[in-house]
């Protein structure tokens, strides 16, 4: 049996987290971290084909967590959730190393 694709989803928002790993369930492996210091333990000690990072963390803001990614060196599309349409944000976040 072939191993599904490893998704990270970053979200402080335990009951989103959940509805959102629970759609992407049947078609993933869905770790989950409910902040932005586990979410990087998580990052250094696993390998993950996508992470999906919420903007707005609790702890530490999900652009750093995005450069800290890419500070690792690792290539891994990281995916944006946000409600933030400002295009300034947008470009941040790209040029940060997010890839959606």
């Amino acid at each position: 049996m072939m191993a599904l694709p490893k998704i990270l989803l970053i979200e402080d928002d335990r009951s989103y987290a959940a509805a959102l790993a629970h759609a992407l369930s049947k078609t993933y492996d869905v770790d989950a971290a409910f902040d932005g210091k586990l979410a990087i333990s998580k990052i250094d000690n696993e390998q993950y084909d996508t992470i999906i990072l919420d903007l707005n963390l609790a702890d530490i803001p999900g652009i750093i967590i995005c450069q800290q990614v890419r500070a690792r060196g690792l290539r891994t599309p990281i995916l944006i959730l946000s409600d933030d349409k400002n295009i300034f944000t947008k470009i941040s976040l790209l040029d940060a190393g997010a890839n959606d």
